[in-house]
C-alpha cells in the first residue's frame, strides 16, 4: 500500500512539473507575441523642423468625462539672428477650468531645449506661479516663484539628450514618423523636476475626425512605466498634431484651427 501511495505521489509530482513547464512556455509565447505587435526602438534622430514661421494651431479641450474644459493655442516663431536655422520659440497658452497657463520653450536644432518659462494663474484673485528653466547640457537651473512671490532655486542633472516635457507632443512632430517606427527619448518637466523615459511608437494609421476636419493620421503612443499619452499626427509634410489624449489628466485635445 505504501508503494502504491509513493508511486501515485511520484506521478502527481511529475504531472505538476509538466504543468508548470507548460505554463512557463505559454507565458513566454505570450510575451513574444506581445513583442511582435510592437516595433523595435530605433536610435533617436530628428528631422528638420516640419513647421513654418508663425504657425498657429488651436485645440478644443474636453475632460475625462467628455465635457468641455477649455481651449489651448500653440504658436511657433522663428528666433531671428541665430546661427542655427532651426531656432524656435514654441508657445502654448491654455485656458481651462478657470486657470490660465502660458508655456514658452526656446529650442534649437533637434528640439534641444535652451530655456523654458511656465506661468500659471489659478484665478484673478491670486498671483501667478512661475517656473523658469535654463538648460546647459546635462544641467538644468530652475527658478521657481510661488503665487505669494517667494522664489527658490533648484538644480537638476539630466541626460544631455533630454527634451523639455512641457511640449512633448510638439517635440514628436520632428521625429521621422512612419508605420513601424519606434524610439525612446528622455523628457524633463521643470515644474515638478521630473525626468521620464518615453517609448514613442507609431501604432498604425487611423482616420480621425476633429472640429478642423477629417485626417488620415499616424496613431502614436508615448508611454512611460506609469502612464501613456496617445496622439494622432496628420500624414502631411508638417506632421500636424490633430489630436492627443494627455496621459496624466486624461484630457483630450482636438484640433479646431490650423494656420500654417
Amino acid at each position: 500500500m505504501q508503494g502504491r501511495t509513493s508511486d501515485i505521489g511520484n506521478r502527481t509530482s511529475a504531472t505538476s512539473r509538466r504543468t508548470a513547464a507548460c505554463l512557463v512556455a505559454l507565458g513566454l509565447v505570450a510575451v513574444l507575441l506581445a513583442a511582435c505587435g510592437r516595433p523595435s526602438p530605433q536610435p533617436l534622430t530628428f528631422a528638420p523642423a516640419p513647421w513654418g514661421e508663425g504657425e498657429i494651431s488651436e485645440y478644443r479641450i474636453t475632460d475625462v468625462n467628455g465635457q468641455p474644459a477649455g481651449v489651448a493655442r500653440f504658436e511657433i516663431i522663428r528666433i531671428a539672428g541665430q546661427r542655427d536655422s532651426d531656432h524656435w520659440s514654441i508657445r502654448r497658452e491654455t485656458l481651462a477650468q478657470g486657470a490660465n497657463e502660458l508655456v514658452s520653450v526656446e529650442v534649437t536644432e533637434g528640439m534641444r531645449p535652451v530655456t523654458s518659462l511656465l506661468t500659471r494663474t489659478a484665478s484673478a484673485t491670486q498671483g501667478a506661479e512661475r517656473v523658469l528653466a535654463t538648460y546647459d547640457r546635462s544641467q538644468v537651473q530652475m527658478e521657481l516663484t510661488t503665487s505669494r512671490n517667494v522664489t527658490t532655486f533648484e538644480r537638476a542633472s539630466i541626460p544631455s539628450d533630454a527634451r523639455d516635457g512641457n511640449l512633448l507632443p510638439v517635440v514628436v512632430r520632428s521625429l521621422p514618423l512612419r508605420e513601424g517606427y519606434a524610439t525612446r527619448l528622455h523628457s524633463f518637466l521643470p515644474v515638478v523636476g521630473q525626468l521620464e523615459t518615453f517609448t514613442v511608437s507609431v501604432l498604425g494609421v487611423e482616420e480621425v475626425s476633429v472640429p478642423a476636419g477629417i485626417f488620415q493620421a499616424y496613431k502614436v503612443e508615448m508611454s512611460t512605466r506609469n502612464y501613456k499619452t496617445v496622439a494622432w499626427y496628420a500624414q502631411d509634410d508638417a506632421n500636424t498634431l490633430v489630436k492627443y489624449i494627455d496621459g496624466r489628466n486624461r484630457g483630450s485635445f482636438e484640433l479646431a484651427l490650423f494656420e500654417p
